[in-house]
């Protein structure tokens, strides 16, 4: 049985995690001191491995701004989990983010999450 637990943080302990698991904005657009300091920010450790997210309230959804970890890719079911726990307790009815990873993708979909869009760019 994995032991989680989540702690809420302030900017700067988010910004020094989301460093740490290498996060980075795929559009290049965004770094984990913008995103650390874009709205609550939370530690979250399952078993020993150690990750962080930052969430954002927008009317019913709940943004995830940025979410990293350390270690293995066990971290998808149980972080969303909590997420989509905080999402409810809040009163939000969407869970919401962004990835440019297609494993990630591949994992949230197992997790009931499904594509509602796609971010195109051209370099010129």
């Amino acid at each position: 049985m994995e032991k989680i637990k989540v702690e809420k943080v302030g900017p700067g302990i988010a910004e020094a995690l989301m460093a740490w698991a290498g996060l980075d904005d795929p559009a290049g657009m965004a770094t984990p001191a913008s995103i650390a300091n874009s709205g609550e920010c939370f530690r979250l450790t399952v078993d020993d491995e150690v990750g962080v997210f930052v969430l954002q309230r927008k009317a019913d959804r709940l943004w995830v701004a940025g979410a990293g970890a350390v270690g293995t890719a066990g971290m998808t079911a149980p972080g969303l989990s909590v997420i989509e726990a905080i999402a409810a307790q809040s009163g939000c009815k969407v869970v919401a983010f962004q990835t440019g990873r297609a494993g990630l993708a591949k994992l949230a979909k197992k997790q009931g999450y499904r594509l509602t869009g796609f971010i195109m760019e051209k370099s010129v």
